[in-house]
């Protein structure tokens, strides 16, 4: 152990971070650039940290670099430990000055026009110095500006195992239901029958391939025996322009949401609880930052009005 300290200590987080820009950039090159330092440069860091630790960290292919089993375990390590590092900077400040610092919060647009409305005005009640910076991305792209530090926070449905992040840290936040939603001129909007049988003899509005709502909607058809009878009349990215599209007739809304919320008003809204179970909403901070008290009454907030 007091050899592998000895080792430690001879590590500078110059060397920590280059590695981590070349881990996740698969290029010396690009790292220099990002880093503005010389190839050289960087290659002579990477060289020193392999010697340190007695291992190959990087594969020469072709004209590229392909990464070996013990860069991924390292930067497993190490990326959370400097995302940590550079967060103590701010983390002291705010906690020592006024916090005036804003937090930029990503998020898709029905939660920010339904559920989150009431969390929003309590924190501007308690930190009303504390501005909120709001975008609007889907879910790999919310991920991907949270894990380049474009955003402190975002919320988002739960992102499936093979879409979530490595370098992101995911916390429930609260729970919404799966939806069939359609307008009141439709016929099945007087029918009592709302079975998946029943819907997917009617045109879909659902989100493109790969989303969350997709997937599970259509994993339950599968379990049924009825994949094969779904017509999808139109494909969305988002929860609200799915329900824009059900309002103008254009055939049944699939998304997760709230049936009470206000972008459903005027419409006929069905829980799909029984055979879609409930969806999970994740707030998503990059793994290792240490979260101001802002941020963290921040998602206090969220699960403290989805409670009531």
């Amino acid at each position: 152990m007091t050899k592998h300290l000895d080792l430690a200590d001879q590590l500078t987080v110059q060397q920590l971070r280059t590695f981590c820009h070349v881990h996740e950039l698969k290029s010396y090159s690009a790292a220099a650039r990002k880093l503005n330092l010389s190839v050289p440069a960087v290659w002579e860091q990477v060289q020193s940290l392999q010697r340190r630790y007695g291992v190959e960290l990087f594969e020469k292919v072709g004209r590229g670099i392909t990464v070996t089993l013990a860069s991924q375990q390292l930067y497993q390590i190490l990326q959370p430990v400097l995302t940590g590092l550079d967060s103590s900077f701010e983390l002291l400040h705010s906690e020592r000055s006024s916090p005036t610092q804003p937090i930029t919060i990503v998020s898709g647009v029905r939660m920010m026009q339904e559920e989150l409305a009431p969390a929003f005005r309590r924190f501007q009640r308690e930190f009303p110095k504390t501005p909120l910076r709001i975008l609007h991305r889907d879910n790999e792209t919310a991920q991907k500006l949270v894990a380049d530090g474009g955003a402190d926070l975002a919320l988002m449905l739960r992102p499936g195992p093979g879409d979530t992040y490595d370098s992101l840290t995911t916390k429930t936040v609260y729970t919404v239901d799966y939806l069939a939603v359609v307008s009141r001129r439709l016929s099945l909007s007087r029918k009592s029958n709302w079975s998946l049988e029943e819907l997917v003899s009617h045109p879909l509005i659902i989100g493109h391939r790969g989303t969350n709502v997709r997937q599970m909607f259509e994993q339950a058809l599968h379990r049924r025996g009825l994949y094969e009878r779904m017509q999808v009349a139109v494909e969305t990215d988002n929860s609200a322009f799915t329900i824009a599209a059900a309002r103008s007739s254009m055939g049944v809304g699939i998304l997760a949401g709230v049936a009470g919320g206000p972008l459903c008003r005027g419409l006929q809204a069905r829980t799909l609880h029984d055979e879609l179970g409930t969806a999970e909403i994740v707030c998503v901070w990059k793994r290792g930052r240490q979260l101001s008290s802002a941020m963290t009454r921040w998602i206090e907030v969220l699960q403290e009005v989805d409670s009531n």
